[in-house]
């Protein structure tokens, strides 16, 4: 998980670098997914356009997309990708005073299906009292599933 906030922090910080600036800056931040588009099953060799939906904590929050990454480059790992949501809000802002009905968000991320084993999702919905990441699991077969009838 903190792998997920250092390269948003790092990808924001680029984008937002300004050595001369009024502008209290920027800070990222992981936001909690509540949906996510996956077929049935994924085929092998071919690459999907997966829709995430994330919902922003408060109206003062801009979003900045999805970050999804693999667990690993090799192995098993690879078939891990965690899902979360980006978005940020002004550095040192007090209490957001705003409202909004448009907190929900969208984005999307491909991925390239390479292996022929199942791969696993692991949606970020928060943490917990002791600070531990909280995730939604769902798991994707590759290729389609027998069903087989009992005879």
């Amino acid at each position: 998980m903190k792998k997920f906030l250092l390269l948003a922090l790092f990808v924001f910080t680029l984008q937002s670098c300004e050595l001369e600036s009024d502008d209290p800056g920027w800070l990222p931040e992981l936001v909690r997914v509540t949906d996510i588009e996956l077929p049935e099953f994924f085929e092998e060799g071919k690459s999907y356009d997966i829709e995430v939906t994330y919902v922003l904590p408060t109206a003062c929050h801009i979003p900045q997309g999805i970050n999804a990454s693999r667990e690993a480059l090799y192995g098993s790992g690879r078939r891990k990708i965690y899902v979360a949501g980006i978005a940020a809000k002004k550095f040192g802002e007090p209490v957001c005073q705003e409202e909004s009905d448009d907190l929900e968000k969208t984005g999307s991320f491909r991925l390239v299906v390479d292996e022929d084993m199942p791969y696993t999702f692991f949606l970020w919905t928060g943490i917990d009292e002791a600070g531990k990441d909280l995730y939604t699991e769902i798991e994707v077969p590759v290729g389609e599933p027998t069903t087989e009838t009992q005879e």
